[in-house]
């Protein structure tokens, strides 16, 4: 709520990261809880918060799913209907 109002300059709230990819109902709409972007230096802290499974390792499989998307579209951007903007060349 606090990044969504603006009291948290540079972070983002659920972000999209693999919404639409395969077609499990599970991974249909996949975002990221909260991102802290520093554009200064292009990069991007990604933050999967688990409160009801208190699971660990799940927000770390997540957040593993998002990353191999991001390579993914990042290697074949040229190829995706994906816009080459500042996020897409995060490091």
């Amino acid at each position: 709520m606090l990044a969504e109002n603006g009291h948290m300059p540079g972070w983002f709230n659920q972000c999209p990261a693999a919404s639409g990819i395969g077609d499990s109902s599970k991974t249909r709409h996949s975002n990221v809880d909260l991102v802290h972007w520093r554009g200064s230096d292009g990069q991007a802290a990604l933050v999967e918060l688990k409160w009801t499974s208190n699971r660990p390792s799940e927000a770390l499989q997540q957040i593993l799913r998002y990353g191999a998307a991001y390579l993914f579209c990042r290697r074949h951007r040229d190829r995706l209907p994906v816009p080459s903007g500042a996020l897409l060349r995060a490091v």
